[in-house]
């Protein structure tokens, strides 16, 4: 190489330099997090060294054009969330979480982004879970409640999540991966049951809550979603305990629509041996729907595992609960199973 030749290379590599400081600057001050991998490989591909300035203004566009930074402007300005319809996905950093959402599900995504998601539940995660633990995210969706408990327990805990929806697991694995939580983290793309096999799954694109998943054991259930134009599909059922085998858990999270009898019903080798503190929604009409249990016959069940049940609060474990129908105005409330 020539003297000519090396310093027109020097000056190169100086100006990629510049240009990936300018663009990491850029996600920052404007997207408010670290760019994404696919962002990364794009400054050593080499249309990143022949025309840095049109790179740049395509990137800095597509940045204004996003999803993302219009409702980042919008909350700044007080302004309420655009509509958009299901399957508007983007990456958003949320209490110091990277997280991929649908901001067209007003459900779950949604309200991680703008606040108001499930702040009870996510309070008692945020003081129970400790490093070095052992957390199971039984119906983890998106990965809420997968992300903060990997950031709590840390690298000698882990993190074993069950999500049975291809599209709501796919985005839990990459919320995992981008915030480096790889290596402590086990995710399986399957419903829990009493035994392995196979179960259908429903969700409804036409409702507020697309990302809201059903299991769907009997033919009745699943034609009644089927004639309210749901979609339906067939997803691997495991059980807790041949996943776990002798591996001690420390908390497990359940919110699985009604199904939460099901899965503990392949979990008593869990529920024996390791006694973990289990938080769970309890939906009467949807257990009556999925399990064909009553709050009581949910209750009595775990009672009969040496669980007693109480109250979840924001201030924590409440009043104890036996079963007794919920207030009128309850649709479901939120209980903690703890082992005698």
């Amino acid at each position: 190489m020539t003297l000519a030749e090396s310093y027109i290379s020097e000056q190169d590599a100086a100006g990629r330099r510049v240009m990936e400081a300018i663009i990491r600057a850029s996600y920052r001050g404007i997207l408010g997090r670290e760019p994404e991998k696919s962002v990364q490989s794009f400054f050593i591909e080499p249309y990143f060294v022949s025309d840095l300035e049109a790179a740049f203004a395509e990137r800095i566009k597509g940045f204004v054009e996003s999803i993302e930074f219009q409702e980042i402007m919008r909350a700044r300005m007080g302004e309420n969330p655009a509509d958009y319809p299901p399957n508007s996905w983007v990456r958003a950093k949320v209490d110091g979480l990277l997280l991929h959402v649908d901001v067209g599900d007003r459900g779950v995504s949604r309200n991680c982004v703008f606040g108001g998601y499930e702040p009870v539940e996510t309070a008692f995660v945020d003081r129970s879970v400790k490093p070095g633990m052992t957390f199971v995210d039984i119906g983890a969706n998106i990965g809420w409640f997968s992300t903060r408990a990997a950031r709590l327990v840390g690298t000698e805990g882990k993190v074993i999540s069950f999500e049975p929806r291809e599209q709501t697991y796919k985005a839990l694995c990459r919320s995992m991966h981008d915030n480096g939580f790889d290596a402590y983290f086990e995710s399986y793309n399957a419903a829990l049951g009493s035994e392995p096999g196979e179960m259908m799954i429903g969700w409804s694109h036409n409702s507020d809550n697309p990302g809201g998943t059903w299991t769907l054991p009997e033919g009745w259930l699943q034609e009644q979603f089927r004639n309210a134009g749901a979609e339906l599909q067939p997803t691997p059922v495991l059980t807790l305990d041949d996943v776990i085998r002798d591996r001690k858990v420390d908390f497990i999270k359940i919110d699985i629509e009604g199904a939460e009898p099901l899965a503990f019903d392949g979990a008593s080798n869990v529920l024996r041996s390791s006694r973990p503190l289990i938080m769970s929604e309890l939906n009467p009409r949807a257990l009556q729907a999925v399990s064909n249990r009553t709050p009581k016959g949910f209750v009595d069940y775990m009672k009969d595992h040496g669980y007693r049940c109480e109250h979840l609060t924001l201030e924590g474990i409440g009043a104890p609960y036996d079963g007794e129908e919920l207030p009128n105005n309850y649709e479901m409330i939120n209980v903690v199973f703890t082992p005698n």
